[in-house]
């Protein structure tokens, strides 16, 4: 980001550690390194970022080598518990349910990324314009704000389910993307706020900066902290809400997008009988995720803001 100087007539400017004449690619390449290195120290994070990427590539992967159809059924080996070559045993039909995990997790986790950028985006855009300008702008976003609030998530969610009948993919990823970005807004609002009355930003308003460059070139970079780890945070709340309408049985259609949180509405029955690996690896996958996922977004709020790390270090 560029300013404008500051300093006094007459006076010295200070030395600057990344010198103004040094191509753009190796100041930001510097930043990148410097992000990485606190990233790394954090290692709960790490490991959980691991354990993520370990995650989706198998959720990506397996199903394209597995040699078993997430179709395949084998009435000869109905229920039967963990093992080989059924490492997570098998459903009521045969159906082996470690190949189920793995197609379920492809859905699930394209609800959880898709819809949680769907929902940055959304908070992010009427947070900064709240924030920035303020006056009536920021009190009609303030207003729609709570009044998406004030609506519970969930009861929406299975109202629509409801009336609707077996929501699509794309209507999952919509709805879930349209009810949880005001966390994002508050956050970026108050973010906005607190930077826009900095001297980088006065010194941009003096020479003439537009606007819309002031947010997108000096004030959204130093919100970046709050948008990612506000957009983690949000991968698995919308994984969690897609299980919990499918596993009421208000979600996604099994047979045509199966997901983690059908997989366990269809096992309550076997889970009864004392089948428990039917309902638990796929519930498994779900805790995992959701755990991976917030230990990931408390790593990049340490990575992004180094108050947060020196804090901690306190």
């Amino acid at each position: 980001m560029t300013t404008e100087s500051l300093t006094p007539p007459g006076q010295a400017e200070p030395p600057d550690l990344l010198a103004a004449g040094e191509p753009t690619s190796i100041r930001a390449r510097s930043q990148l390194e410097i992000v990485w290195r606190r990233f790394t120290r954090h290692r709960v994070g790490l490991a959980a970022g691991i354990v993520l990427l370990l995650l989706v590539l198998m959720a990506v992967v397996y199903p394209m080598v597995s040699p078993i159809a997430v179709t395949d059924t084998a009435t000869d080996v109905q229920n039967t518990g963990p093992g080989w070559p059924h490492l997570f045993g098998t459903g009521p039909l045969g159906e082996d349910i470690f190949v189920e995990v793995w197609y379920g997790g492809r859905t699930s986790l394209l609800v959880g990324l898709a819809a949680a950028v769907g929902a940055t985006v959304i908070g992010g855009i009427l947070g900064s314009l709240a924030g920035y300008f303020g006056g009536w702008i920021d009190g009609v976003v303030t207003l729609v704000t709570d009044i998406f609030l004030a609506a519970p998530t969930l009861a929406v969610l299975i109202a629509l389910g409801a009336v609707l009948g077996k929501l699509s993919l794309t209507m999952i990823i919509i709805i879930i993307g349209v009810l949880t970005w005001m966390q994002v807004a508050r956050l970026v609002r108050a973010e906005f706020f607190a930077l826009k009355e900095r001297e980088f930003v006065l010194a941009a308003r003096a020479v003439g900066a537009s606007p819309l460059r002031i947010m997108a070139r000096h004030l959204l970079p130093n919100a970046i902290s709050v948008l990612a780890v506000s957009a983690t945070l949000l991968v698995a709340t919308a994984i969690i809400l897609e299980a919990t309408l499918s596993f009421l049985g208000v979600g996604l259609d099994i047979l045509s997008n199966p997901s983690w949180g059908n997989l366990l509405n269809r096992a309550q029955e076997g889970a009864l009988l004392g089948f428990w690996w039917a309902i638990v690896f796929p519930g498994l996958a779900i805790v995992v995720t959701a755990l991976c996922v917030n230990f990931l977004g408390d790593a990049l709020r340490d990575a992004l803001d180094p108050h947060a790390m020196e804090s901690r270090e306190k």
